[in-house]
């Protein structure tokens, strides 16, 4: 069964390492700022890492993935609502599915894209909530990729973490990243995060208990 999940997954020919089918897409803070959306409100919304989101959905669809296996999720209804501006009208994303942590709860897909939004140091409760942070880390099936910016090592303590985690993987060189991603983190720090998929189940129990005091990641609801 392991050897069947890595051949679905180097066949995506999405991840640089089919064996850590996970990446980070850290984008500089100052060229993706974060703001509040048009016509008001207290929600965010990061525009570049909207962008960054749609350029890399249509890059795995031209690769072969079906659109009907993608899905892209945020905490901020602000940013749901930016992304589904672009995903929705075109044709060739049809199938794509778009929507905030909370409503993705108990929902699963073969890709997730999680986009962070924030671009300041202050994270606000949802990017610090453990319950969300499980949700948007457990819901892939074969690969997950994060988009965030320099400004999430900085707003709790668990992202620099996860970031570092993540990195350990990273796409295949061939799919292109616009706005000049910087480097991430190249190691964990001392409180290990291992892999984040499943092809290592122990990983992520050896995480859910060092990070969120649970054995089994998927068992918490928001």
């Amino acid at each position: 069964q392991e050897l069947r999940l890595l051949e679905r997954i180097a066949s995506c020919g999405i991840f640089k390492d089919p064996k850590k089918p996970k990446a980070w897409v850290q984008l500089h803070t100052s060229a993706a700022p974060e703001s509040l959306p048009e016509g008001g409100g207290t929600s965010k919304r990061n525009v570049v890492e909207a962008d960054t989101a749609e350029s890399i959905v249509k890059q795995l669809v031209a690769r072969g993935i079906p659109p009907n296996t993608i899905s892209i999720v945020t905490m901020y209804a602000a940013q749901d609502k930016e992304i589904r501006a672009r995903i929705l009208p075109c044709t060739q994303l049809q199938g794509v599915k778009v929507g905030t942590i909370d409503s993705y709860q108990g929902k699963e897909d073969d890709i997730i894209i999680f986009l962070t939004t924030r671009s300041t140091g202050r994270s606000g409760s949802f990017l610090c909530n453990p319950h969300r942070i499980n949700v948007m880390l457990s819901r892939h099936k074969l690969g997950i990729i994060g988009i965030g910016t320099e400004a999430m090592l900085h707003c709790h303590p668990h992202w620099p973490e996860i970031i570092a985690d993540f990195s350990e993987g990273g796409l295949n060189p061939n799919i292109h990243i616009d706005h000049s991603p910087v480097n991430a983190p190249s190691k964990a720090t001392e409180a290990q995060v291992n892999c984040v998929s499943m092809l290592c189940p122990l990983c992520v129990s050896h995480k859910a208990q060092k990070m969120f005091h649970t054995k089994d990641l998927k068992q918490i609801a928001p």
